[in-house]
This record gives structure tokens, C-alpha cells and sequence, in this order.
């Protein structure tokens, strides 16, 4: 399976990206910070090593703790897990 990636600018025009990859983290990076920003949250990103110099690892463990059983609760499975009944 081949996959091509292309990228629009405000102009309509198409540019094609090769190391799509390269680029994908950081355009999904962007987006996300312009989505919540548009609904009024201030936003930052920040490395690892930034959370740790800031003594914020404490935050970011309740945050991800708090976010996984947020999306556990909202995303679970519609089926039952597969049983082997042999």
C-alpha cells in the first residue's frame, strides 16, 4: 500500500509531502494547539525536559491519569471482548 500526503495553503495549492512523517508530529502539534485555542485555552507545549526544570511532573502525571480514564469512560468497546468458551 502506497500513501501520499499533501498539504493545501490558504491559496489552494497542493504540495506534495515525501518524509510525510517528518512532518505529521508537528502539523498535528500545530492544529491541536489552534483548536484549543480557538475555544479560548491558553496553550503551550513543552518537552520533557521543560516539565522536569519546572517541577511540573507531578501535574502532567494527574493530567494523564485524569485524561486516560476520561477517555477509557467515553471510547469503551461496544462489543464483549472475545471469550474462548473451550
Amino acid at each position: 500500500m502506497q500513501t501520499e500526503v499533501y498539504t493545501l495553503d490558504i491559496g489552494n495549492c497542493k504540495e506534495c509531502k515525501y518524509n510525510y512523517e517528518d512532518h505529521l508530529e508537528e502539523l498535528l502539534k500545530q492544529e491541536i494547539s489552534l483548536a484549543m485555542q480557538k475555544n479560548g485555552l491558553r496553550v503551550k507545549l513543552l518537552h520533557n525536559k521543560d516539565i522536569r526544570t519546572q517541577k511540573l511532573d507531578d501535574l502532567v502525571s494527574r493530567f494523564r491519569s485524569s485524561y486516560n480514564n476520561t477517555y477509557t469512560a467515553l471510547y469503551t468497546p461496544l462489543l464483549w471482548p472475545e471469550v474462548n468458551l473451550l
